[in-house]
Protein backbone atom coordinates (compact mmCIF):
# COMPACT_ATOMS: atom_id res chain seq x y z
CA UNK A 1 0.00 0.00 0.00
CA UNK A 2 1.38 3.41 -0.98
CA UNK A 3 1.95 5.97 1.77
CA UNK A 4 -0.89 8.19 0.50
CA UNK A 5 -3.27 5.23 0.49
CA UNK A 6 -2.14 4.25 3.97
CA UNK A 7 -2.84 7.78 5.27
CA UNK A 8 -6.29 7.77 3.66
CA UNK A 9 -7.02 4.36 5.21
CA UNK A 10 -5.97 5.63 8.64
CA UNK A 11 -8.06 8.81 8.26
CA UNK A 12 -11.11 6.79 7.29
CA UNK A 13 -10.59 4.40 10.18
CA UNK A 14 -10.37 7.31 12.63
CA UNK A 15 -13.61 8.72 11.24
CA UNK A 16 -15.53 5.54 12.04
CA UNK A 17 -13.78 4.53 15.25
CA UNK A 18 -16.17 4.05 18.16
CA UNK A 19 -16.36 6.51 21.01
CA UNK A 20 -15.62 5.26 24.52
CA UNK A 21 -17.54 6.31 27.64
CA UNK A 22 -16.16 4.75 30.80
CA UNK A 23 -18.13 5.17 34.04
CA UNK A 24 -16.46 3.85 37.17
CA UNK A 25 -17.60 4.00 40.78
CA UNK A 26 -15.80 3.59 44.07
CA UNK A 27 -16.09 0.49 46.25
CA UNK A 28 -19.17 -1.03 44.63
CA UNK A 29 -18.10 -4.59 43.85
CA UNK A 30 -21.07 -6.39 42.35
CA UNK A 31 -23.62 -4.85 44.70
CA UNK A 32 -26.13 -4.03 41.94
CA UNK A 33 -29.62 -5.24 41.23
CA UNK A 34 -28.54 -6.82 37.94
CA UNK A 35 -26.10 -8.99 39.94
CA UNK A 36 -28.79 -10.07 42.38
CA UNK A 37 -28.17 -7.56 45.19
CA UNK A 38 -31.20 -6.24 47.06
CA UNK A 39 -31.04 -2.75 45.61
CA UNK A 40 -32.89 -1.46 42.54
CA UNK A 41 -30.60 -0.36 39.70
CA UNK A 42 -33.00 0.08 36.75
CA UNK A 43 -30.60 1.95 34.48
CA UNK A 44 -27.71 -0.44 35.00
CA UNK A 45 -30.13 -3.34 34.58
CA UNK A 46 -31.23 -1.84 31.28
CA UNK A 47 -27.59 -1.46 30.26
CA UNK A 48 -27.16 -5.18 30.98
CA UNK A 49 -30.29 -6.12 28.99
CA UNK A 50 -29.15 -4.07 25.99
CA UNK A 51 -25.46 -4.96 26.22
CA UNK A 52 -23.29 -7.59 27.87
CA UNK A 53 -22.98 -8.49 31.55
CA UNK A 54 -19.83 -10.27 32.70
CA UNK A 55 -20.45 -12.33 35.83
CA UNK A 56 -16.90 -13.37 36.75
CA UNK A 57 -14.76 -10.22 36.47
CA UNK A 58 -11.93 -9.45 38.87
CA UNK A 59 -9.83 -6.37 39.47
CA UNK A 60 -6.05 -6.53 39.64
CA UNK A 61 -5.88 -5.26 43.22
CA UNK A 62 -8.37 -4.64 46.06
CA UNK A 63 -6.85 -1.16 46.52
CA UNK A 64 -8.06 1.92 44.63
CA UNK A 65 -5.01 3.36 42.84
CA UNK A 66 -3.50 -0.03 42.03
CA UNK A 67 -6.78 -1.32 40.63
CA UNK A 68 -7.47 1.78 38.55
CA UNK A 69 -3.93 1.97 37.22
CA UNK A 70 -4.21 -1.64 36.03
CA UNK A 71 -7.56 -0.88 34.39
CA UNK A 72 -6.08 2.14 32.61
CA UNK A 73 -2.83 0.49 31.45
CA UNK A 74 -3.74 -3.13 30.74
CA UNK A 75 -0.89 -4.14 33.04
CA UNK A 76 -0.85 -5.61 36.53
CA UNK A 77 0.39 -3.35 39.36
CA UNK A 78 3.80 -5.03 39.62
CA UNK A 79 4.40 -4.12 35.97
CA UNK A 80 2.94 -0.60 35.81
CA UNK A 81 4.47 0.39 39.16
CA UNK A 82 1.31 1.39 41.04
CA UNK A 83 1.52 -0.99 43.98
CA UNK A 84 -0.35 1.23 46.44
CA UNK A 85 -2.20 4.51 46.74
CA UNK A 86 -0.94 7.42 44.65
CA UNK A 87 -1.50 9.91 47.49
CA UNK A 88 0.85 7.80 49.61
CA UNK A 89 3.77 7.99 47.23
CA UNK A 90 3.20 5.22 44.69
CA UNK A 91 3.58 6.14 41.00
CA UNK A 92 3.14 4.72 37.52
CA UNK A 93 6.46 3.83 35.92
CA UNK A 94 5.36 5.53 32.69
CA UNK A 95 2.32 7.81 32.78
CA UNK A 96 2.32 7.86 28.96
CA UNK A 97 1.03 4.27 29.10
CA UNK A 98 -2.23 5.52 30.59
CA UNK A 99 -5.33 5.04 28.43
CA UNK A 100 -5.88 8.79 28.13
CA UNK A 101 -2.46 9.28 26.53
CA UNK A 102 -2.78 6.24 24.28
CA UNK A 103 -6.18 7.29 22.94
CA UNK A 104 -5.16 10.91 22.53
CA UNK A 105 -2.14 9.77 20.51
CA UNK A 106 -4.55 7.73 18.36
CA UNK A 107 -6.60 10.82 17.51
CA UNK A 108 -9.24 10.74 20.28
CA UNK A 109 -10.58 13.77 22.12
CA UNK A 110 -10.18 12.92 25.80
CA UNK A 111 -12.22 14.27 28.71
CA UNK A 112 -12.20 13.49 32.43
CA UNK A 113 -15.20 14.36 34.60
CA UNK A 114 -14.96 13.63 38.30
CA UNK A 115 -12.71 11.18 40.07
CA UNK A 116 -9.38 9.65 39.11
CA UNK A 117 -6.81 8.06 41.39
CA UNK A 118 -3.90 7.23 39.11
CA UNK A 119 -1.91 10.39 39.94
CA UNK A 120 -2.17 12.94 42.77
CA UNK A 121 -4.75 15.58 41.87
CA UNK A 122 -2.15 18.32 41.64
CA UNK A 123 -0.52 16.25 38.88
CA UNK A 124 -3.68 15.43 36.90
CA UNK A 125 -2.23 17.27 33.90
CA UNK A 126 0.26 14.41 33.55
CA UNK A 127 -2.58 12.17 32.37
CA UNK A 128 -2.88 14.08 29.11
CA UNK A 129 -6.63 14.73 28.99
CA UNK A 130 -7.78 17.46 26.62
CA UNK A 131 -10.21 18.59 29.31
CA UNK A 132 -10.69 17.97 33.03
CA UNK A 133 -13.64 18.72 35.29
CA UNK A 134 -12.05 18.13 38.67
CA UNK A 135 -13.53 15.89 41.32
CA UNK A 136 -13.25 18.90 43.64
CA UNK A 137 -15.55 21.06 41.51
CA UNK A 138 -18.49 18.72 40.92
CA UNK A 139 -21.00 17.67 43.53
CA UNK A 140 -20.63 14.34 45.30
CA UNK A 141 -24.08 13.18 44.19
CA UNK A 142 -23.63 10.78 41.27
CA UNK A 143 -26.63 12.17 39.41
CA UNK A 144 -24.94 15.59 39.31
CA UNK A 145 -21.84 14.05 37.76
CA UNK A 146 -23.99 12.24 35.23
CA UNK A 147 -25.66 15.54 34.34
CA UNK A 148 -22.28 17.24 33.85
CA UNK A 149 -21.29 14.40 31.53
CA UNK A 150 -24.62 14.73 29.71
CA UNK A 151 -23.99 18.45 29.18
CA UNK A 152 -20.57 17.67 27.73
CA UNK A 153 -22.13 15.15 25.33
CA UNK A 154 -24.76 17.72 24.36
CA UNK A 155 -21.94 20.03 23.22
CA UNK A 156 -21.35 17.82 20.18
CA UNK A 157 -17.77 16.86 21.06
CA UNK A 158 -15.41 16.07 18.22
CA UNK A 159 -15.43 12.37 17.46
CA UNK A 160 -13.98 9.95 18.21
CA UNK A 161 -13.88 10.79 21.92
CA UNK A 162 -13.03 9.16 25.23
CA UNK A 163 -15.16 10.37 28.14
CA UNK A 164 -14.07 9.13 31.56
CA UNK A 165 -16.59 9.70 34.37
CA UNK A 166 -15.56 8.90 37.95
CA UNK A 167 -18.19 8.80 40.72
CA UNK A 168 -17.40 8.46 44.41
CA UNK A 169 -20.68 8.17 46.30
CA UNK A 170 -20.29 4.51 47.25
CA UNK A 171 -17.04 5.36 49.10
CA UNK A 172 -17.21 6.00 52.83
CA UNK A 173 -18.38 8.18 54.43
CA UNK A 174 -21.73 7.69 52.71
CA UNK A 175 -23.56 10.91 51.85
CA UNK A 176 -26.58 11.96 53.85
CA UNK A 177 -28.34 13.17 50.70
CA UNK A 178 -31.53 11.37 51.58
CA UNK A 179 -32.75 8.91 54.21
CA UNK A 180 -31.43 5.41 53.64
CA UNK A 181 -33.60 2.33 53.29
CA UNK A 182 -35.31 1.03 56.41
CA UNK A 183 -32.68 -1.31 57.83
CA UNK A 184 -35.37 -3.65 59.15
CA UNK A 185 -35.99 -4.75 55.57
CA UNK A 186 -32.39 -4.94 54.36
CA UNK A 187 -30.77 -8.34 53.99
CA UNK A 188 -27.24 -8.21 55.44
CA UNK A 189 -24.21 -9.35 53.52
CA UNK A 190 -23.86 -13.12 54.03
CA UNK A 191 -20.42 -12.93 55.63
CA UNK A 192 -21.36 -10.27 58.20
CA UNK A 193 -23.48 -10.59 61.35
CA UNK A 194 -27.20 -9.90 61.10
CA UNK A 195 -27.08 -6.87 63.35
CA UNK A 196 -29.24 -3.70 63.17
CA UNK A 197 -26.17 -1.46 62.88
CA UNK A 198 -24.69 -3.59 60.10
CA UNK A 199 -28.01 -3.52 58.24
CA UNK A 200 -28.22 0.26 58.72
CA UNK A 201 -24.74 0.56 57.21
CA UNK A 202 -25.79 -1.52 54.22
CA UNK A 203 -28.96 0.56 53.84
CA UNK A 204 -26.78 3.66 53.40
CA UNK A 205 -24.78 1.84 50.71
CA UNK A 206 -28.05 1.02 48.93
CA UNK A 207 -28.89 4.73 48.74
CA UNK A 208 -25.48 5.49 47.24
CA UNK A 209 -25.81 2.66 44.71
CA UNK A 210 -29.18 4.02 43.56
CA UNK A 211 -27.56 7.42 43.03
CA UNK A 212 -24.80 5.83 40.92
CA UNK A 213 -27.56 4.23 38.86
CA UNK A 214 -29.19 7.64 38.36
CA UNK A 215 -25.88 9.08 37.11
CA UNK A 216 -25.48 6.27 34.59
CA UNK A 217 -29.06 6.82 33.49
CA UNK A 218 -28.36 10.50 32.73
CA UNK A 219 -25.41 9.50 30.54
CA UNK A 220 -27.40 6.83 28.72
CA UNK A 221 -30.18 9.30 28.02
CA UNK A 222 -27.71 11.86 26.62
CA UNK A 223 -26.05 9.31 24.33
CA UNK A 224 -29.43 8.40 22.90
CA UNK A 225 -30.73 11.96 22.66
CA UNK A 226 -27.72 13.14 20.68
CA UNK A 227 -27.45 10.14 18.38
CA UNK A 228 -24.22 8.84 19.92
CA UNK A 229 -25.35 5.52 21.38
CA UNK A 230 -24.90 3.42 18.25
CA UNK A 231 -21.21 4.23 17.82
CA UNK A 232 -20.25 4.46 21.49
CA UNK A 233 -18.98 1.66 23.71
CA UNK A 234 -20.43 2.45 27.14
CA UNK A 235 -18.69 0.66 30.00
CA UNK A 236 -19.63 0.59 33.66
CA UNK A 237 -17.33 -0.95 36.24
CA UNK A 238 -15.90 -0.30 39.69
CA UNK A 239 -12.46 -0.44 41.27
CA UNK A 240 -12.93 -3.28 43.80
CA UNK A 241 -15.26 -4.70 46.44
CA UNK A 242 -17.67 -3.01 48.80
CA UNK A 243 -16.31 -1.07 51.83
CA UNK A 244 -17.07 -3.68 54.46
CA UNK A 245 -14.96 -6.13 56.47
CA UNK A 246 -13.78 -9.16 54.46
CA UNK A 247 -14.39 -7.31 51.19
CA UNK A 248 -12.46 -4.18 50.13
CA UNK A 249 -8.70 -4.50 50.75
CA UNK A 250 -8.89 -8.30 50.88
CA UNK A 251 -8.31 -11.04 48.30
CA UNK A 252 -11.60 -12.75 48.99
CA UNK A 253 -14.07 -12.73 46.09
CA UNK A 254 -15.94 -9.90 47.82
CA UNK A 255 -12.75 -7.83 47.69
CA UNK A 256 -11.67 -8.35 44.09
CA UNK A 257 -14.91 -9.31 42.34
CA UNK A 258 -16.30 -6.39 40.32
CA UNK A 259 -19.20 -5.57 38.03
CA UNK A 260 -18.66 -5.10 34.31
CA UNK A 261 -21.39 -4.00 31.91
CA UNK A 262 -20.62 -3.07 28.29
CA UNK A 263 -22.93 -1.86 25.52
CA UNK A 264 -22.03 -0.80 22.02
CA UNK A 265 -20.69 -1.90 18.63
CA UNK A 266 -18.64 -5.01 18.04
CA UNK A 267 -21.06 -7.51 19.56
CA UNK A 268 -21.68 -5.80 22.90
CA UNK A 269 -25.44 -6.02 22.59
CA UNK A 270 -28.40 -8.31 22.97
CA UNK A 271 -28.39 -8.96 26.71
CA UNK A 272 -25.60 -11.52 26.69
CA UNK A 273 -24.46 -12.88 30.06
CA UNK A 274 -20.90 -14.24 30.04
CA UNK A 275 -19.53 -16.50 32.75
CA UNK A 276 -15.93 -16.65 31.48
CA UNK A 277 -13.27 -15.63 33.97
CA UNK A 278 -11.93 -12.21 32.91
CA UNK A 279 -9.89 -9.35 34.36
CA UNK A 280 -10.18 -5.59 34.19
CA UNK A 281 -6.79 -5.49 32.49
CA UNK A 282 -8.63 -6.96 29.49
CA UNK A 283 -10.61 -3.76 28.88
CA UNK A 284 -7.84 -1.72 27.24
CA UNK A 285 -6.90 -4.39 24.67
CA UNK A 286 -10.61 -5.02 24.03
CA UNK A 287 -11.29 -1.41 23.08
CA UNK A 288 -8.11 -1.12 21.05
CA UNK A 289 -9.04 -4.24 19.09
CA UNK A 290 -12.55 -2.85 18.54
CA UNK A 291 -11.19 0.50 17.35
CA UNK A 292 -8.45 -0.98 15.17
CA UNK A 293 -5.68 0.70 17.17
CA UNK A 294 -2.29 -1.00 17.38
CA UNK A 295 -1.68 -2.50 20.81
CA UNK A 296 1.40 -1.69 22.87
CA UNK A 297 3.69 -4.68 23.01
CA UNK A 298 3.77 -5.25 26.76
CA UNK A 299 0.08 -5.53 27.63
CA UNK A 300 -0.92 -8.38 29.91
CA UNK A 301 -4.65 -8.27 29.25
CA UNK A 302 -6.36 -9.88 26.26
CA UNK A 303 -9.29 -8.76 24.11
CA UNK A 304 -12.77 -9.84 25.15
CA UNK A 305 -14.07 -9.64 21.58
CA UNK A 306 -13.85 -13.43 21.01
CA UNK A 307 -16.20 -13.93 23.99
CA UNK A 308 -18.92 -11.67 22.58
Amino acid sequence: MASSERRAWRDNLTAVRPNLVLVHSHDTGRHLGCYGAGVATPNLSRLAREGVLFRQVYCASPSCSASRAALMTGQVPHTNGMLGLCHRGFRLHDVKRHLSHLLRDAGYLTQLIGFQHEVPWDDVGQLGYDGVVSDKTVGRHSRLRGEVAAQWLAGAPRQPFFLNVGVVETHRPFSAVESPDDERYVLPLPWLPDDPQVRRDLAELHTAVRHVDEGVGAIMAALELHGLAQNTLLIYTTDHGVPFPRAKATLFDAGIGVALLMRGPGGFEGGKVIDALVSQIDLLPTFFALAGISLPGDLQGVSLLPLV
